[in-house]
């Protein structure tokens, strides 16, 4: 991404560009989306101003939709994507360009805006990890993670936990470090996390499981 011209579009509620959309299983648009009766929008646009979208997974304790996202250089971000608000891409972002720059791309696109407006995220990990897929834990082996975020990158190579209480982020830890770059997270259906690796020798499943001595939050990676 180099210059306005690859963002035109994103905030624009005409064009799907940088949105997250909600429809309906047989392709028909949800008359309680946020744009629904605005006219000249798509129907389907439930956020938009987005850049790089890596996962998106619900919070079944709240049913709310939750987000994560690639800035540039920092401004990694992980979102409550709440509906109808404007997460800022290209406008403003925590981070800056890769030459250093600030990211102000409304004044070349002639995009006036209130910082009060822009979305912000619930956590901004900046330097950028290269944040990627992510869970709400829900599983049985790790009664102590109940309905946190364990979060995953790809250029850090690292493992997140991130405990939310209202909405905000109370404590984050790293679970794994210099392992492999983390393309995807599940809970397994006998309760332990499963992360799908990304090297250069090929792809890896690995299955993290209770450290033998059941301390909570130490754990054993065994290979799939």
């Amino acid at each position: 991404m180099k210059g306005p011209s690859n963002y035109h579009g994103i905030q624009d509620l005409s064009l799907p560009y940088g949105k997250i959309h909600r429809v309906h299983d047989d392709g028909s648009m949800p008359e309680d989306n946020p744009f629904f009766n605005t006219p000249g929008a798509m129907k389907s646009i439930w956020t938009y101003g987005h850049r790089s979208p890596q996962g998106l997974e619900f919070n079944r304790l709240t049913g709310q939709l939750w987000g994560t996202e690639m800035g540039p250089r920092g401004g990694d971000e992980v979102n409550l994507l709440l509906p109808g608000k404007n997460f800022g891409w290209p406008l403003y972002s925590e981070g800056v360009n890769y030459d250093g720059t600030p990211v102000e791309y409304g004044i070349e696109l002639g995009i006036e805006f209130d910082l009060e407006d822009i979305q912000q995220p619930v956590v901004d990990l900046t330097p950028s990890p290269s944040v990627s897929s992510f869970i709400f834990y829900e599983g049985s082996s790790f009664p102590g993670w109940q309905h946190n975020l364990v979060v995953g990158t790809l250029k850090a190579t690292e493992l997140y936990r991130m405990v939310v209480e209202d909405n905000k982020v109370i404590h984050q830890e790293t679970l794994l470090n210099n392992l492999a770059r983390i393309r995807d997270i599940e809970t397994g259906p006998d309760g332990n996390i499963y992360l799908l690796l990304e090297h250069t020798s090929g792809g890896q499943i690995i299955r993290l499981v209770p450290a033998s001595n059941g301390t909570e939050g130490q754990i054993i990676s065994q290979t799939n």
